[in-house]
């Protein structure tokens, strides 16, 4: 996998990023938490084909799910993409895209996005935490015939802390893993990752003979803290939580899929059962906030490392990027 395109792969997710921000930034006032679901199928150009994009924030929770290609992979799996939000923070992404024959079927590339917009005040004194729970993720990608054309998986989380009238503070972690299958000097499989703690205990690969077929990368779960003390004397802020969830897949045998939810209840038959949720302590969520308005712009995710020097010993490795 070059590093051009993986840049690219990562350049889709923020211009994704900064859609959704943009949409959010448009709803005036909420009624609770700000919550916006996105669905979007796009062909091999990056072309939007189809798309349903809706603000919640007049419902308690909503799930957003579109086909992709005719609904099917390679596999007889359903391929759609989801996205999922409600009122107690809980949010996930999902994609599992299609296999369209290229050049004769151009579709079933697939995208899921999430905001989840909370306005709070922080009391002058006291303890201010907001801690983001994520329940965990995979990346999955299958290429059995050995293509030339890369498979392309990512997930991004970012979270935006906006004091009315300040700077934005932008915090971003994200997980990729691209490539093809193929014998063991031709296989490209590669992953990279920033803040999921993400190592090569939870990369491994597979296949047949001298054949790398298959490749996954878990995402664990893990809690982070975000310390609010120091931010303000006393002030409103507003606490954005962006998800985008982005699978690619060339055509013939081969599957991409992506998901950022607990894995035990992926294919649970109550939806709001799993997935990254959020809480808070010491600060008090305003019931009618306004939104930040002064958004900072996404900074390019394609700093970029590619991993992966290859050994006879295919050895695997990840190196963490740093955005500036």
């Amino acid at each position: 996998m070059s590093a051009a395109s993986l840049r690219a792969a990562l350049a889709a997710i923020a211009l994704a990023a900064c859609g959704a921000r943009e949409v959010a930034a448009q709803v005036t006032r909420y009624d609770g938490p700000g919550k916006i679901a996105e669905v979007r199928e796009l062909n091999a150009a990056g072309d939007e084909i189809q798309a349903q994009k809706q603000d919640l924030s007049a419902d308690p929770v909503f799930w957003l799910v579109i086909g992709l290609g005719d609904h099917t992979t390679a596999f007889g799996e359903s391929a759609n993409a989801q996205a999922w939000v409600d009122d107690t923070g809980t949010f996930w992404g999902s994609v599992n895209a299609d296999n369209g024959m290229l050049p004769y079927v151009d579709w079933g590339n697939g995208e899921a996005n999430t905001t989840l917009a909370y306005a709070m005040h922080k009391p002058k004194d006291g303890p201010a935490t907001v801690s983001l729970h994520f329940t965990g993720g995979k990346l999955w990608l299958i290429d059995g015939g050995g293509g030339t054309t890369p498979l392309e998986t990512a997930i991004l989380v970012e979270v935006t802390i906006q004091v009315d009238g300040g700077d934005a503070a932008v915090d971003q972690y994200f997980a990729t893993l691209t490539g093809r299958g193929g014998s063991a000097a031709a296989e490209t499989f590669a992953w990279s990752q920033q803040n999921f703690d993400v190592t090569s205990a939870n990369y491994t690969e597979s296949g047949y003979g001298d054949n790398i077929s298959e490749a996954t990368l878990d995402i664990p779960a893990k809690t982070v803290d975000y310390d609010l003390q120091g931010l303000c004397e006393e002030c409103d802020f507003t606490f954005w939580v962006e998800l985008h969830v982005l699978a690619r897949n060339p055509g013939g045998e081969t599957q991409a899929y992506a998901y950022f939810r607990d894995p035990v209840h992926i294919d649970d038959a109550e939806p709001d059962l799993g997935g990254a949720n959020l809480t808070y302590e010491g600060v008090t969520v305003l019931p009618t906030p306004e939104p930040s308005t002064a958004a900072a712009e996404i900074t390019a995710l394609a700093a970029a490392c590619v991993v992966a020097q290859r050994s006879r010993r295919r050895s695997r490795g990840s190196c963490a990027c740093v955005t500036t």
